[in-house]
């Protein structure tokens, strides 16, 4: 009873994190973390007395979990004053010559924002929980199959009120007028490439929660015909309702890496039923797949049409992000530091204020460094090949391992040109749909 009543709640958690803004806010962002850290706290007490419970052996992510405690620790070391003082940002010194010896005291540290920092930080534990507490639930293959079919429909119904909102001609969030975005179907969030990530994540989960469903048809058209009086109907018009939402999005480039995210999902669920000797060569085909489809559509998105200026702007922004880089390469800026350090070396010929380098990869390496940068790709890596395991070893359950392949193919995809990843509804969702992939790519019984 305790530990089905701690999975409704963490489902309900996740379920309603994009309601505010995507939980873009600060107080839903500490929000989210104070219910998923009281979630972990309570998981051993829903569990205590369960016989049926089989512990997860946690060395098996020890690898992945050791290099995101490292990464979190050295955040936290941006933030705090201990480094060395010939670590600090240059800001400090300037701050401390401007109050003069009679000021305040003046801590020097990487961060050059570091309450931005430590906020950041709080975040990334938080969605390590959601994956830890993932990953826990979803030893069951019932309730892992719950999860995926309630972040089906919730992704249908945030869809389906985009779509009301926008054939309404009224340009509003939650009651809100619109301030970014006019015209274009944001749902419950601000930016349309944030929805359109997350409705992505959503038609993923829509077509698993299908292809679980049909499987057993196998082809079989009164079987097929049956699926339509079953619940199988609800994930159709889930599925049905992003289908129409995500091109009114206006995202280009969420629109690319949700169909490339379904080209995923279906190859991994084809590499699984290959046999040992034919994969490496079908992984190699799928890789070239993708990279050729994303390359092509890329081509017509971003570089044609109205986009074209969008597209310089960005190139602009990333050379300015790879000279920051070249600045201070080894320790960074610290965490939530590109836009304050961007303000200050704005470019009189750039007008537009940039928060976020829009590109994940190239802003980690500004605010962590370089080598913090590699060691979190490379943590999130190990646990996306965890999951490639599972499509390759499992049978029965291969779909939730192929979902978290998706999955993060779709994020990993679109952190290339955007920030989505950086959004907490769409981290939290991600992050449960990985834990849910690394732990069914292991044969257990639940």
């Amino acid at each position: 009873m305790g530990r089905r009543l701690h999975f409704w709640i963490f489902a309900a958690v996740l379920l309603l994190a994009p309601l505010p803004f995507g939980a873009n806010r600060p107080w839903s962002a500490a929000l989210l973390a104070l219910l998923t850290g009281l979630l972990c706290l309570t998981w051993p007490l829903a569990t205590v007395g369960d016989r049926a419970l089989q512990p997860w052996p946690l060395r098996r992510i020890a690898g992945p979990a050791s290099l995101f405690v490292i990464v979190v620790a050295w955040a936290l070391l941006q933030a705090s004053p201990w480094l060395p003082l010939g670590w600090a940002h240059p800001f400090w010194g300037e701050v401390a010559a401007g109050l003069g010896p009679a000021g305040p005291a003046v801590l020097p540290r990487v961060a050059l924002a570091p309450e931005a920092a430590t906020a950041a930080t709080m975040r990334w534990v938080a969605y390590a929980g959601i994956f830890w507490l993932a990953l826990q639930h979803g030893r069951s293959h019932r309730r892992a199959r719950l999860l995926v079919e309630a972040l089906a429909l919730a992704g249908g119904l945030y869809a389906a009120y985009g779509l009301v909102v926008y054939f309404s001609g009224r340009e509003m969030i939650l009651g809100i007028p619109k301030w970014a975005y006019r015209g274009d179907l944001t749902a419950t969030f601000v930016n349309r490439n944030s929805y359109a990530a997350y409705a992505g994540l959503g038609l993923l989960c829509a077509a698993a929660a299908l292809h679980r469903r049909l499987r057993d048809s196998r082809g079989d058209l009164p079987a097929l015909v049956n699926h339509l009086r079953r619940p199988s109907v609800f994930f159709m018009a889930a599925a049905a309702a992003i289908v129409v939402a995500l091109p009114l999005s206006g995202s280009r480039a969420g629109l690319v890496v949700s169909v490339g995210g379904l080209v995923v999902f279906v190859g991994a669920l084809l590499l699984g039923r290959l046999a040992p000797a034919a994969r490496p060569k079908a992984i190699l085909g799928l890789a070239v797949a993708v990279v050729v489809l994303a390359g092509a559509f890329g081509g017509l998105v971003f570089w044609l049409g109205p986009t074209a200026d969008d597209a310089e702007a960005r190139l602009r922004i990333y050379r300015i992000a790879l000279e920051m880089i070249e600045r201070r390469p080894w320790i960074g800026i610290g965490l939530g530091g590109f836009g304050p350090e961007f303000a200050m070396d704005r470019p009189f010929t750039i007008s537009q204020v940039w928060t976020e380098v829009h590109n994940g990869y190239l802003e980690l390496a500004v605010e962590l460094g370089v080598p913090a940068a590699v060691i979190f790709v490379a943590a999130i890596a190990w646990l996306v090949v965890l999951s490639l395991r599972g499509v390759l070893v499992r049978q029965r359950d291969g779909m939730f391992p192929a979902l978290a392949l998706a999955a993060s193919a779709l994020l990993g995809a679109h952190a290339l040109v955007d920030f989505s990843g950086q959004i907490p509804a769409i981290a939290a969702t991600w992050a449960a749909l990985l834990g849910l992939g690394v732990a069914q790519g292991w044969r257990h019984a639940d």
